[in-house]
């Protein structure tokens, strides 16, 4: 295979084409040198990036149910709740205003500020780690990865697993009340169980 077959601007073309360029004549190589990199999604987004701002939704109404920032910490990721909608899609609890209580969370932290996702490490094209559910205080093990723009959310018990698909958050999401936070100054919060 040669260089020529694939489009002028492509990254495998360039790929190959340095390959070609540091092989002894007549010699084939096995693989390209470089690798290949997730293709941008059409956001302008890395596809395999999960670090932003998210919304899941009432799988019924399909009506937001909260704002979630995905950030890095270090060599690992989290999960934040930013906000939370009403029954209607109205936001009424974000991080700056502060309502709910987690009752399933040691010290009943508020809804707002809490970091439900921990410990996401990366593992090929999925980060893997830890989620809890703050109104009844049970973990389990969570995966996360990009399909297209979504962000899909699987939950893990033993070998069972139940899939959420959140979408990114927009601009329109966000208001001078309710201003994107800096995430670069998060500093992940555990939450323990009441169970523990």
């Amino acid at each position: 295979m040669t260089a020529s077959a694939f489009p002028q601007n492509s990254h495998l073309r360039s790929c190959l084409v340095l390959a070609q360029w540091s092989l002894a004549p007549g010699e084939n190589f096995k693989k390209p040198p470089c690798q290949i990199p997730n293709p941008p999604s059409s956001s302008g987004i890395a596809a395999g990036d999960i670090v932003g701002f998210w919304k899941n939704h009432n799988p019924k109404t399909r009506t937001p149910k909260l704002i979630i920032a995905i950030y890095a910490h270090e060599d690992k990721h989290y999960g934040r709740i930013i906000g939370s909608y009403d029954t209607l899609g109205e936001l009424e609890d974000t991080i700056y205003e502060p309502q709910g209580r987690a009752k399933g969370i040691k010290g009943n932290p508020f809804y707002g500020g809490l970091d439900f996702i921990w410990n996401l490490k990366q593992k090929q094209e999925r980060y893997r780690g830890k989620i809890i559910d703050p109104r009844n205080g049970k973990t389990y093990d969570v995966e996360l990865w990009r399909r297209g723009d979504d962000l899909i959310v699987r939950g893990l018990l033993l070998c069972f697993g139940k899939n959420e698909t959140w979408t990114r958050a927009e601009e329109r999401d966000f208001s001078a009340q309710f201003a994107k936070p800096d995430v670069k100054t998060f500093i992940p919060i555990i939450p323990e169980s009441i169970w523990k």
